[in-house]
């Protein structure tokens, strides 16, 4: 990392950043070129779980390639200033790569779509109908490496 005095070694504050973020960038690669794609997730015990329609781009790529990056940031903010390059940004983010799988069977899909909604509403003990998980891929990122920045703005 170029901006040492901006590295997050600490791994708790890696992990608030993934409990407070909002949208989860996950960069797939389609054929020889990377693909991002903005998605809602949820996060517990160094995973990301993410829920997705049955078939599509991103869907494809994780089938061929199951190697993943991502990106999640927080409290983002702009600093103006009279000059062109003095304004900046405040910011917590963390990149990360993986591994990322289809979750399988109902009642571990329920799970996952548990800490999905957990992550964005705070409550836990949803119930999803069983037509619908069946209707639902949910996959599963385990974390391999991951880094974070922050900046005060």
């Amino acid at each position: 990392m170029r901006r040492n005095d901006r590295e997050i070694t600490d791994p708790a504050l890696m992990e608030d950043i993934l409990r407070r973020g909002l949208v989860c960038r996950l960069g797939v690669i389609r054929g020889d070129d990377p693909y991002i794609v903005p998605m809602s997730f949820g996060y517990e015990d160094g995973c990301l779980y993410f829920h997705s329609a049955m078939e599509g781009l991103k869907v494809d790529c994780i089938r061929n390639r199951d190697r993943v990056c991502f990106e999640v940031e927080c409290d983002v903010t702009v600093t103006e200033s009279d000059e062109a390059c003095d304004w900046t940004m405040g910011y917590g983010s963390v990149v990360g790569y993986g591994t990322i799988s289809e979750v399988s069977g109902n009642r571990e899909k329920l799970k996952a779509l548990n800490i999905l909604m957990r992550h964005y509403s705070g409550r836990k003990g949803w119930s999803v109908p069983p037509g619908q998980l069946d209707r639902t891929l949910v996959l599963k990122l385990d974390i391999v490496e991951i880094t974070g920045k922050r900046s005060a703005g």
